[in-house]
């Protein structure tokens, strides 16, 4: 998906970009892939800046481990 969307990234949502970049970053980090994960955390925190996702990307740049499932979840539209 990332591929596909790669060139066009500027033009999604906030909502759609932090989804897709949260998902890829998640993945990566739990399967040890922390080179990977840090790529798309960085680009959460360079492209999203101020938002819910780049705090979520700042945390894992602390620990460089998997955030807590609470913190990998749907921001917003699928939110409780």
């Amino acid at each position: 998906m990332f591929e596909l969307q790669q060139g066009q990234l500027e033009k999604l949502s906030q909502h759609s970009l932090g989804e897709l970049l949260q998902g890829l970053a998640e993945l990566n980090s739990r399967q040890g892939k922390t080179a990977e994960a840090e790529k798309y955390y960085g680009m959460i925190q360079s492209m999203l800046k101020g938002t819910d996702y780049a705090a979520r990307a700042g945390e894992w740049m602390k620990t460089k481990e998997p955030l807590p499932q609470a913190q990998t979840s749907c921001i917003s539209c699928h939110s409780n």
